[in-house]
């Protein structure tokens, strides 16, 4: 602040020396230069976006770009650079899925085809993308080769691009018959062509020519480029492989290997949540990610919201109704924000309407609301804090608040561990119905109609299923039965729908619970 004050204080100083001083001129002394206006401040987050990749990948597509380096795609737009026996990933995922790649024209960069035929083209291998360049109709059957795109129209037509997509030309294939079903291209640019019922076409020149070919017996069912470079034809009894020099088929006992590249990552961590997150001052709601931030140097704990769409730039919002919150936990549904404002334990004014002293002294736990994703801030309610850690809650699909960890003002201790919940306006939390060996209550989520809940229950008895028909006002207790995850009941419990100590409800209403052993 001192550098901007400075010259509006200089300029001052100076017009007063030259009303006090003998008159030298008759032009009229110049006015005050206005104040230079603050620059707004930049929007700041301490969130750092990183892909994390796993100790063992699997890609689809692979391209060898020379001198020894080799991309990898996978299925959710990552990017992998295999170089000196080193691998390092692009900070930025694909936009759209990829189904094929191969080496720009003149070797220099890559193109990415999607599984429609449009095609990016990134000057670096894990640099940024070039504009997206769409055929003139959707294609399927997408495969590229040494430099050329092939595709199937939904006509039927093959179609061909040698120059990075930016233009389309229809192939004619003399003497085909049928109807062109699948593509393969390999990296030295030959390939098959197999049309319905049972034709096949070879070439060796990236597209640009094709002959016919006789199947070797096999039952032919696909053509597919094979993870060791090799176009290969599958069939129902055997596999060939495409030679040329000339171009036939050669018969093999092994099926080809696609889609199963694999690359070793020597340097991935587990994953884990982000500090933000962990503690409870961020979450993910659809594609915003939000952050509350502590102001930086100011002696009174003041607050700002980013609100950052994933990949994008973030916003700062001031929170001024935040101010003196010395530890916040965000909780958010939609646009609806929650925010558990923990307060000093010394010096808290009493909540409004309550005199000052007696047990209403203490550590205190604000609740302060937002209905429009950060925009305005209102207090809620003002509860007393527990005294055992911190305070957790969650939001209803119908906006209620489901709180553990405060109890009311009135209480002289928060040490029976309520569960309050707050209904969008009422005044008073209520005390939610829980089984009399009252567990905590963790991982709760609703039925897509908001009807009913089901939560993990953790008490001295171990974890219990605690399940709800009235979204989350009451609670009854449910024996968890117990499936080991070697077992083959327990398939949807996969890492990919659950983590231990958490639970998922899918669209259907079924109920998916994993617990530590």
């Amino acid at each position: 602040m001192m550098a901007m004050r400075r010259p509006h204080l200089v300029a001052s100083c100076a017009l007063a020396l030259a009303a006090c001083g003998p008159s030298t001129s008759s032009t009229p002394p110049r006015p005050p230069a206005a104040p230079t206006a603050a620059k707004p401040r930049e929007p700041v987050t301490p969130a750092r976006w990183v892909i994390q990749s796993g100790a063992v990948e699997r890609v689809g597509v692979r391209v060898d770009l020379g001198l020894g380096a080799t991309l990898s795609v996978g299925a959710g737009g990552e990017r992998w650079l295999e170089r000196d026996g080193k691998l390092e990933a692009s900070p930025t995922l694909l936009p759209e899925p990829i189904a094929a790649a191969t080496r720009a024209a003149g070797g220099k960069g890559v193109l990415l085809v999607t599984v429609d035929g449009a095609t990016y083209e990134a000057s670096e291998p894990l640099g940024p993308l070039g504009p997206r360049k769409a055929p003139p109709t959707p294609l399927h059957a997408i495969t590229a080769g040494r430099t050329a795109i092939l595709g199937v129209s939904p006509g039927g037509a093959l179609m061909r691009t040698i120059d990075g997509g930016a233009s389309w030309k229809e192939t004619t294939l003399s003497g085909a018959r049928g109807t062109l079903a699948r593509l393969a291209l390999g990296p030295a640019g030959s390939g098959l062509a197999l049309f319905a019922p049972q034709r096949l076409f070879a070439t060796s020149d990236d597209g640009q020519s094709w002959q016919p070919l006789a199947t070797p017996g096999i039952g032919a069912a696909d053509v597919v480029p094979d993870v060791n470079g090799d176009v290969m034809l599958a069939g129902l009894e055997a596999s060939a492989i495409l030679r040329v020099g000339p171009l036939r088929l050669e018969r093999v006992a092994r099926t080809p290997r696609v889609g199963a590249h694999e690359i070793a990552n020597p340097t991935a961590r587990p994953l884990g949540l982000a500090t933000a997150v962990e503690e409870g001052r961020g979450a993910i709601v659809g594609e915003r990610y939000l952050e509350l931030v502590r102001e930086p140097g100011d002696r009174v704990d003041r607050w700002s919201l980013a609100v950052e769409p994933l990949g994008g730039a973030p916003e700062l919002k001031p929170a001024p109704a935040l101010d003196g919150c010395v530890d916040v936990r965000l909780i958010a549904r939609d646009r609806r924000l929650v925010v558990l404002c923990g307060t000093k334990e010394a010096g808290n004014p009493p909540p409004e309407g309550k005199p000052a002293g007696g047990s209403d002294q203490g550590p205190h736990l604000r609740i302060v609301v937002s209905g429009d994703g950060g925009g305005a801030w209102k207090d809620e309610a003002t509860l007393k804090a527990d005294g055992e850690g911190r305070a957790r809650g969650w939001l209803a699909p119908d906006g209620a608040l489901l709180l553990e960890g405060g109890c009311k003002p009135a209480k002289a201790g928060c040490w029976d561990r309520q569960l309050l919940v707050h209904v969008p306006g009422q005044k008073a939390f209520a005390r939610v119905g829980m089984p009399r060996n009252w567990p905590r209550l963790r991982s709760p989520r609703w039925t897509a109609d908001g009807r009913k809940a089901f939560a993990l229950g953790v008490g001295n008895g171990g974890v219990t299923l605690l399940v709800s028909r009235d979204a989350g006002r009451d609670f009854t207790s449910v024996p968890l039965p117990s499936v080991p995850l070697e077992d083959e009941r327990a398939a949807p419990l996969a890492g990919a729908r659950v983590t231990p100590g958490s639970l998922t409800v899918d669209d259907q209403g079924v109920v998916y619970a994993a617990v530590h052993a």
